[in-house]
C-alpha cells in the first residue's frame, strides 16, 4: 500500500505546475458545487448538547404555567368565598386562614377536628374550586387547555343525588339534619358539580363508585342520580361503575387534573368521607400543586392504580 501511494504522489509530481494549479481549481469548483445541491446543506441539525438543552426551558415554562394558573385559580377561589352572602364571617376567615392561604405556599395541607367544624371548612373549599373550574371552562381561558374531574366515592356522589338545592331523606347523618352550615355544603355542590356536567370547555366529568355502590343509594337518590346520566345537556358526564367491592377511605374523595398549554399539569385533589358517613372526628386531605411534585404527583399515581385496578382507566389523568 505504501509503495502504491509513492508512485502515484510521484506521477502527480511529474505534472506541469500550470496544469496542476488548474486541476486543483477544477476540483474545488466540484466539490462546493456538489455542496450546493446537498439537501442537508441548507440546515444544520441541531447537536445533542442544543437538544437537551431545550428540555429544560420547555419544563420550566410548562412549571411557569402551572404555578400561574395555580395562584390565579387561588384568587377566584377566595374572590368566590368573599361573595357568599350566606356563608358566615367566621367560617369565610377560617376558610382563608386554614386553606387558602396555606396552599399558596404548600402543595398539600390536612384538617382534623370534629365534623361540625372541619366539614364547613373542606367542602366549601372544594366547592369554591368547582365553582372557578367552571367560570375557566366557560370563558376558555387560555392557561386552561384540558380538565378532567374524577369524584371516586363509595357510592355516586351525593350532589347528583340529590335534586338541585334540595336534600332528600336519607342522604345526610342524623347529627347534620339540624346544621344549617354543613347541609349548605350539599345544596351548593349540587349546583356546582351540575355546572361541571355541562360547562363549556374541553372538561370531563367522571363519576365513579364501587359496584354496588348505587344500591347502597335510597330509592329516591337512585332515581334523581340516574336521570341525571340521561340528561343531553350533561355533555361531559361520564357514569363509571368500578369492578370493587368498595372504595376505600383513603381513596374516598376527588380528583382534578388541570392541564396547560404547554403540558403542564396541576392537581387538585382530596379525600374525606361522604355525608351519610361523617363521624364525630374527621380527616380532612387537600392537595393542589404540580404534578412535578412529589407530594400531588404520588396521590394522582395512588388514584390512577386504584381505578386501573377497579376496571376503569380514566382518559387525560
Amino acid at each position: 500500500m505504501r509503495k502504491n501511494r509513492a508512485f502515484g504522489y510521484q506521477h502527480f509530481g511529474l505534472i506541469s505546475p500550470g496544469f496542476r494549479y488548474l486541476m486543483t481549481g477544477c476540483l474545488i469548483c466540484l466539490l462546493a458545487a456538489c455542496a450546493s445541491h446537498s439537501p442537508i446543506a441548507p440546515s444544520i441539525a441541531p447537536s445533542a448538547h442544543q437538544q437537551t438543552a431545550s428540555i429544560p426551558a420547555q419544563v420550566d415554562k410548562a412549571e411557569s404555567e402551572v404555578a400561574d394558573l395555580k395562584q390565579q385559580m387561588l384568587g377566584m377561589i377566595q374572590d368566590s368565598i368573599n361573595q357568599d352572602s350566606e356563608m358566615s364571617p367566621e367560617l369565610k376567615t377560617r376558610l382563608t386562614a386554614q386553606a387558602i392561604e396555606p396552599l399558596q405556599e404548600e402543595s398539600a395541607i390536612f384538617l382534623t377536628g370534629e365534623d361540625k367544624i372541619t366539614r364547613p371548612v373542606a367542602v366549601n373549599l372544594q366547592k369554591a374550586f368547582e365553582q372557578t373550574l367552571v367560570e375557566l371552562g366557560n370563558s376558555q381561558h387560555p392557561g386552561l387547555t384540558r380538565a378532567v374531574a374524577i369524584i371516586h366515592t363509595d357510592k355516586p356522589t351525593t350532589p347528583l343525588c340529590n335534586p338541585q338545592k334540595q336534600i332528600l331523606p336519607g342522604t345526610a347523618a342524623s347529627d347534620m339534619s339540624q346544621d344549617a352550615q354543613r347541609l349548605k355544603t350539599i345544596t351548593d355542590r349540587s349546583i356546582t358539580v351540575r355546572k361541571m356536567a355541562r360547562c363549556g370547555g374541553n372538561l370531563s366529568l367522571v363519576i365513579a363508585y364501587a359496584r354496588d355502590g348505587l344500591e347502597k343509594r335510597t330509592a329516591a337518590e337512585k332515581q334523581v342520580y340516574l336521570q341525571e346520566t340521561l340528561k343531553p345537556e350533561n355533555c361531559n358526564l361520564t357514569d363509571a361503575r368500578l369492578n370493587c367491592d368498595a372504595v376505600p377511605a383513603e381513596i374516598s374523595g376527588s380528583s382534578y387534573i388541570l392541564t396547560t398549554p404547554s403540558g403542564g399539569e396541576l392537581y387538585f385533589g382530596n379525600n374525606g368521607m361522604q355525608a351519610l358517613e361523617s363521624s364525630k372526628n374527621m380527616y380532612w386531605r387537600y392537595w393542589f400543586g404540580s404534578t412535578q411534585k412529589i407530594v400531588p404527583a404520588r396521590r394522582k399515581q395512588e388514584i390512577e392504580g386504584f381505578l386501573k385496578t377497579s376496571g376503569y382507566k380514566p382518559t387525560g389523568f
